[in-house]
C-alpha cells in the first residue's frame, strides 16, 4: 500500500513539473516570437530537422543488425510484422558548429537507454532525433513527449562538432527495430523532406507532386495543448484516472525508470 502511495505521489509529482515546464516554454517560445521570424536553419525551433536516427543506430535487416549509415536504397529492412521491406529513399542531414558555440538545445538528440521501454527494448543505448516516434503499446509517442530525465534524456553532444541524422523511407510508413526498440520509418509529409541535405536525390526518384503519406497508427500530442491536457490527467490520476492510452503508455515508461 505504501509502494502504491509513493508510486502516485511521483506521477502526480513528475507530471506537474512537466507542465510547469511546457507552460514556461511556451510563455519563452512568445516572447521569442517577436525576435525570430526566421530560424537559422538548423532547427532551432526543435527536432532536429524531422524525426531521425543518430548516425551509428543499427537497424534490424533479414542477415542482422546494420549500421543506418551502410544500408542504401533497395537494402530490406525488418519491419514489426517480420516481413523484410525494401528501402526507398535514405535522408540525411548534418548539423555543424564552430568550437566556441555550442548546439541548439533542438537538434540535440534524445538518449533511450537500454531497457527503458521495456526487455531489450532497446537492448542498448538508442540515440534518436526529438521528434522521432517510438512504437509503445502499439501507439507512436515522439522522444521528445518521453523523455523523463532518467531512463529517456535529452543527451548533450558537447564533445561533438557535428550531429549527423539519417532516416529511411519505405513504401509506406511502418515500424522497424533500432538497436531491438520498435520504431517508425520516415513519414512524408508536405515540406519535412526539404530539410533534408539530399532533398535533391529525393525529388529526383519521386518528383515534386509526391502524394502525403498516410501514418501506420496513431501519433500522441499533436501540440503544446495536447501536451499540457495530458500532464494535467497524469497529475491527479491518483485520485480521479482519465488518462487516455497515450497517457497511460507515457507513464508507464517513466514508472517502469523509477
Amino acid at each position: 500500500m505504501e509502494s502504491s502511495s509513493l508510486g502516485n505521489w511521483r506521477r502526480t509529482r513528475r507530471n506537474v513539473l512537466a507542465a510547469g515546464g511546457l507552460l514556461a516554454g511556451a510563455v519563452l517560445s512568445q516572447l521569442g516570437a517577436r525576435k525570430a521570424n526566421a530560424g537559422n536553419g538548423h532547427g532551432n525551433g526543435g527536432g532536429g530537422g524531422g524525426a531521425c536516427f543518430l548516425r551509428g543506430t543499427r537497424l534490424l535487416t533479414p542477415s542482422g543488425e546494420r549500421k543506418v549509415e551502410e544500408l542504401q536504397i533497395g537494402d530490406l529492412v525488418t519491419t514489426l510484422r517480420g516481413e523484410a521491406k525494401p528501402i526507398t529513399w535514405i535522408g540525411r542531414r548534418v548539423y555543424r558548429r564552430s568550437t566556441d558555440s555550442k548546439h541548439p538545445d533542438g537538434i540535440l538528440p534524445v538518449r533511450v537507454a537500454k531497457g527503458a521501454l521495456g526487455p531489450d527494448a532497446p537492448h542498448c543505448d538508442l540515440f534518436i532525433s526529438q521528434q522521432h516516434a517510438l512504437w509503445v503499446d502499439g501507439l507512436f509517442i515522439k522522444a521528445m513527449d518521453l523523455v523523463n530525465g532518467s531512463s529517456v534524456t535529452v543527451y548533450s553532444t558537447a564533445e561533438h562538432s557535428e550531429i549527423e541524422y539519417l532516416h529511411v523511407k519505405l513504401a509506406q510508413h511502418d515500424v522497424i527495430f533500432a538497436e531491438g526498440a520498435p520504431s517508425e520509418t520516415l513519414l512524408v509529409h508536405s515540406g519535412n523532406v526539404e530539410r533534408f541535405d539530399n532533398f535533391a536525390e529525393y525529388l529526383r526518384l519521386f518528383g515534386e507532386d509526391a502524394a502525403d503519406e498516410a501514418c501506420c497508427a496513431p501519433v500522441a500530442f499533436g501540440n503544446g495543448r495536447e501536451r499540457l491536457m495530458s500532464r494535467l490527467r497524469s497529475a491527479v490520476s491518483p485520485l480521479v484516472d482519465c488518462r487516455n492510452e497515450f497517457d497511460k503508455a507515457r507513464d508507464r515508461i517513466a514508472e517502469l525508470a523509477e
